[in-house]
């Protein structure tokens, strides 16, 4: 194996170090930032720093694509234990160097990618016949899309945890892990179809919807209640102190006394028609209000002044 073999590895960095190197003459900055990532990759390849080399390797070959930098990037993709990302790098390499006519670049390519066939790992997606059924379904590996034709198609995964993301259109999105723990492996992942997205739920007004409401609408009207009890007494007050002063005032002439007994008579009047107004209003909005709470349950309830020719008193009462 070439993780056993140092000095094959110094050979094929050597080896393909200079073609790039020649490249790199070419004027524009991309090629020369790409000839200094490459040397870097390389250096950093020396040192065994893969994960610091390899995407610098990446990113040089994005930016000037070459053969040798794919066999380099390959080749730190493997030592980095990344043997799917590997196996990419390499076939990617031997059709370029097949492309550039490079027979020793084909030769190394091919030779890498014998050497660690065995050991790439694979996954297959397995999409089940009503899962497939569903519109617009889009299964996603690492955010990669598998589309279609990739289902039931065994593809190279690096080792580690991916997740398969599964979704369509008006459904709960699913996702599942896929743990590639070893060397070699073949994974099969089901999917199955996905469940409607839970709909909202659709409740009545509940007792404490609408509580506070009520509580503030039993509270004015309990005011209310008061304002026109104190105005009825008030309006008896008025009645009395006005028949005393009627007494106290005959044939229109009126004492110190029948005056004062006069001015509170007006006095108590005022009060009472104050109080049976206010009362009134505040009975009026409880009564509104109650009535117009949300329906929890079905109800109607009312109260109100009641006034007959002999008496005076408040109507009140509920239906449920």
């Amino acid at each position: 194996m070439i993780a056993s073999r140092p000095a094959a590895f110094a050979f094929l960095v050597a080896s393909l170090a200079a073609p790039v190197a020649a490249r790199a003459e070419t004027p524009g900055d991309g090629l020369a930032l790409a000839q200094t990532l490459f040397d870097e990759g390389v250096s950093l390849m020396e040192r065994s720093d893969y994960a610091a080399a390899c995407p610098k390797l990446a990113e040089s070959q994005r930016l000037d694509p070459a053969g040798g930098t794919l066999l380099n990037l390959g080749l730190c993709r493997e030592r980095e234990g990344k043997l799917a990302a590997a196996w990419i790098a390499y076939n990617d390499a031997l059709s370029q160097s097949i492309k550039d006519g490079r027979k020793d670049r084909e030769i190394t390519a091919r030779q890498r990618i014998d050497e660690i066939a065995g050991r790439v790992s694979k996954v297959v997606v397995e999409v089940t016949p009503a899962a497939a059924a569903q519109d617009n379904l889009t299964i996603a590996l690492d955010g990669t899309v598998v589309r279609q034709p990739a289902w039931g198609v065994a593809s190279p995964i690096d080792p580690g945890e991916h997740a398969l993301v599964i979704s369509a259109p008006g459904k709960a999105s699913r996702t599942q892990h896929v743990v590639v723990s070893a060397e070699g492996q073949t994974l099969r992942v089901e999917v199955r179809s996905l469940g409607d997205l839970p709909q909202p739920e659709t409740r009545a007004p509940s007792e404490s919807a609408y509580a506070p409401r009520r509580n503030a609408a039993l509270v004015v009207g309990g005011a209310g209640v008061a304002m026109v009890v104190g105005g009825a007494i008030a309006g008896i007050m008025a009645l009395d102190r006005a028949a005393q002063s009627d007494a106290a005032c005959p044939s229109g002439r009126c004492s110190q006394r029948g005056a004062d007994l006069n001015e509170q008579a007006g006095t108590f009047a005022t009060l009472a028609n104050v109080s049976f107004a206010a009362g009134a209003a505040a009975l009026l909005t409880s009564a509104v209000v109650i009535v117009t709470l949300p329906k929890a349950r079905s109800a109607a309830a009312w109260i109100g002044p009641l006034v007959g020719p002999a008496s005076a008193g408040l109507s009140a009462g509920a239906l449920f």
